[in-house]
């Protein structure tokens, strides 16, 4: 009894089809020739941001190591690129895709034994219009829009997580009363000179108290000094705060030692 596959394989269900292009892709160049192989490509994932519907392989260039390949759309012909080295074969049968701004924006997934087909062209540029290699829809995934997606900042392009930071009497918080909102409240700095390192003002460096007797302050920050004696229920003892200075006093007489 012959065998019967219910379920094949992605790679045996996609052998002959020419699947991730539609199936109209007539896989030629602008001059016929060359033609690209169906069985080189098994699957693509593409999701660049601002890209319109129908992507497709718009050129390739072909050098005597590296190929070069332009994934475009109807706006933009070289709006992704993805390079890899064609001795070695991109690395797990994976070409990665990034945009003018380095942003990673897809994958294709290649058979690396078939795609050696480059190597046996003459180096050069080979241009395809979309009806030779448009991708199905399926493979594309839409950017969510619109949004920001990254921080131009003098010729330097941030993207990813990025945090924002208030400093000079500045501060930055989500607004509560607005969705996705970003609140920032400019109070002032009551000692910008002391900010800024101004000198003008000889403004004087302060020195803190860091420890006493090596005993570090509380989790506050605070040191408790304060007279007691278990054996005496009303020491003469005395010590009280008065401008920014410890008076330490005993009751009974005497001038009261002052303590800063």
């Amino acid at each position: 009894m012959a065998e019967r596959i219910l379920f094949p394989e992605f790679r045996n269900e996609q052998k002959y089809s020419r699947y991730p292009f539609v199936d109209s892709a007539t896989l030629l160049s602008e001059n016929e020739e060359p033609a690209l192989s169906p069985d080189s490509f098994i699957d693509a994932s593409f999701f660049g941001i601002d890209l319109g519907p129908r992507l497709y392989i718009s050129r390739i260039d072909v050098g005597n190591q590296d190929v070069t390949i332009y994934v475009g759309d109807d706006n933009n012909n070289t709006a992704l690129k993805a390079t890899y080295d064609a001795t070695v074969g991109p690395e797990n049968g994976v070409i990665r895709f990034f945009d003018s701004f380095d942003r990673p924006a897809g994958l294709l997934l290649v058979d690396a034994d078939n795609l050696g087909q480059f190597n046996a062209w003459v180096p050069g540029t080979y241009s395809f219009d979309v009806e030779a290699t448009e991708f199905v829809s399926t493979v594309v995934i839409p950017a969510k829009e619109p949004g920001v997606r990254g921080v131009l900042y003098e010729e330097n392009f941030i993207y990813g997580d990025m945090w924002l930071v208030g400093r000079g009497g500045v501060g930055i918080r989500k607004d509560a009363d607005e969705i996705n909102t970003i609140r920032v409240d400019v109070v002032g700095e009551p000692l910008f000179n002391r900010f800024a390192c101004s000198d003008e003002d000889g403004l004087p460096t302060k020195t803190y108290l860091k420890t006493i007797n090596n005993c570090a302050p509380d989790e506050f920050g605070n040191f408790t000094i304060t007279a007691t004696n278990k054996k005496v229920a009303d020491p003469v003892l005395r010590i009280a705060p008065e401008n920014n200075t410890l008076v330490v006093s005993v009751i009974g007489g005497g001038a009261p030692n002052a303590a800063s």
